[in-house]
């Protein structure tokens, strides 16, 4: 068995342990949710998946078209995120990491929309540090 196929059932189990949101949001929706916890739970449904493809220099249009839905998602997230600065622990550094996420998912999206692969690979990895570095502050 080569390290890829012992690897991948790992990575499959790891991103099902996480709840599955309450619903199927649309973007324009993403404002609505109550909780930070909702809001991660989308993420990590719409993002977690794509994080595999940051390495690839090529991705076909069914890639593309997933990394621009899941895009928008990660932009109304940023944003709506932002709006739980100063409730609980979530301070300006959240605030800060909220913003990042929102640009990088806007980054995401104009590189799907212009095909573009190494931009696209970029963004996912951008939001991937992102989301490292912010749940090992805030989770």
């Amino acid at each position: 068995m080569n390290l890829r196929m012992s690897v991948v059932p790992l990575f499959l189990m790891a991103a099902s342990c996480v709840p599955k949101p309450e619903r199927n949001y649309a973007p324009e929706q993403v404002s609505e949710i109550a909780s930070v916890q909702e809001v991660m739970r989308l993420l990590a449904e719409r993002a977690d998946p794509l994080f595999g493809l940051r390495e690839q220099t090529n991705f076909t249009q069914e890639e593309f078209a997933r990394m621009a839905q899941a895009a928008e998602i990660i932009v109304a997230a940023g944003a709506h995120l932002e709006t739980f600065v100063g409730q609980g622990t979530f301070d300006e550094g959240f605030g800060t990491h909220s913003k990042e996420l929102g640009q990088q998912g806007g980054a995401m999206l104009e590189a799907t929309e212009s095909n573009n692969p190494k931009g696209a690979g970029e963004a996912l990895s951008a939001v991937k540090n992102t989301c490292k570095d912010c749940h090992s502050a805030y989770r």
